[in-house]
């Protein structure tokens, strides 16, 4: 068998291979929040930098608190998923409370303690928020009590390594009364997302967050097209004349 015959057989064979692979090939992720029996879908926030870089995380004369670009909100906790545009990583960020706030009494603090469970194992901690909370580490599939001043700063946290499919529960429990909305934003716009108002009492609640990989079918005319390659190698092989060979 000749270099030409050998060369029409391997791109036969590939394109074959090809139309095999390609339905894998076109997953992407949907993210899906569910509470009280109430599903809907979210888009994480993206951007060209780093989920901790986004959170904006500064300390001004002792006082930490996270500064994100959509702008947070007093006796109020945020939830967001995170796409970094330059690695495609996935986050999840949240944030309580805003820099600043005055609405309260300053003797008064804000305090939520969260369970969770179902953070894949590439998940870790990727900022967190001043040290009003106690260990960050325990967040993942485990217990942490956040704690913070109502009058001047924020806590929060960014966990990181979040690609791929998983399906995360969240229960806030010991919520202090400080803390009035919930919020799951709604991207991609970094900016200014839809702001989704979560029904948690201060007595607690759960809420679910799954990730799962959605099968986006090629066309028919691309089939058509790669079914076509596929015919063309091999037709112009079976026609291609043979050359004579002296002897």
């Amino acid at each position: 068998m000749n270099n030409k015959k050998s060369r029409l057989l391997i791109v036969s064979a590939l394109t074959l291979l090809l139309a095999v692979f390609v339905t894998r090939a076109f997953a992407s992720p949907v993210y899906t929040v569910t509470i009280g029996g109430d599903s809907y879908a979210v888009d994480p926030l993206e951007r060209d930098m780093s989920a901790a870089d986004y959170y904006n995380y500064d300390i001004v004369a002792g006082v930490g608190s996270g500064n994100p670009a959509f702008g947070t909100r007093g006796q109020s906790a945020v939830f967001w998923l995170y796409e970094d545009t330059t690695t495609s990583e996935i986050s999840l960020g949240m944030i309580f409370n805003t820099k600043g706030e005055t609405a309260l009494p300053s003797a008064r603090f804000g305090r939520v303690t969260m369970t969770t469970s179902g953070f894949p194992d590439t998940a870790y901690i990727a900022l967190a928020d001043d040290a009003f909370q106690g260990d960050a580490s325990t967040l993942i599939n485990g217990t942490d009590t956040w704690g913070w001043s109502s009058a001047y700063t924020t806590d929060g946290a960014v966990i990181g390594g979040l690609n791929g499919e998983w399906v995360i529960d969240i229960f806030t429990h010991n919520v202090a009364d400080t803390m009035t909305y919930w919020y799951f934003l709604d991207g991609p716009d970094y900016r200014n997302p839809e702001w989704n108002l979560l029904a948690i009492s201060p007595a607690g609640v759960s809420f679910q967050i799954q990730a799962t990989e959605s099968v986006v079918p090629l066309p028919a005319a691309a089939w058509l097209f790669i079914s076509g390659l596929g015919v063309l190698g091999y037709t112009g092989w079976r026609s291609k004349p043979a050359r004579e060979i002296s002897s």
